[in-house]
């Protein structure tokens, strides 16, 4: 992937979505967390001791609207695995 990468064109956007995006804004960043432990065994699969595993997953992307199109500017994605 290039950087920057144009994701759509902002002509199209209404307001709101472009306030999303705006310079306060620019920065997404999140974790997803996925944990499989004896509590939630029935939801994730839990069938021994050995299916204890731990996933996290955080990102954070760096967004900028320049002459009307969206860019993403700069991402960042980070990956733990556990087994």
């Amino acid at each position: 992937m290039n950087l920057p990468f144009e994701i759509s064109k902002t002509n199209s956007f209404p307001e709101n979505n472009r306030l999303r995006f705006s310079n306060e804004r620019q920065i997404r960043s999140n974790v997803w967390r996925r944990h499989q432990v004896y509590e939630n065994r029935i939801r994730s699969g839990w069938v021994s001791d050995k299916d204890n595993r731990r996933r996290i997953l955080h990102f954070s992307d760096k967004y900028e609207i320049i002459d009307d199109i969206l860019f993403l500017l700069s991402p960042y994605l980070f990956l733990h695995y556990k087994l």
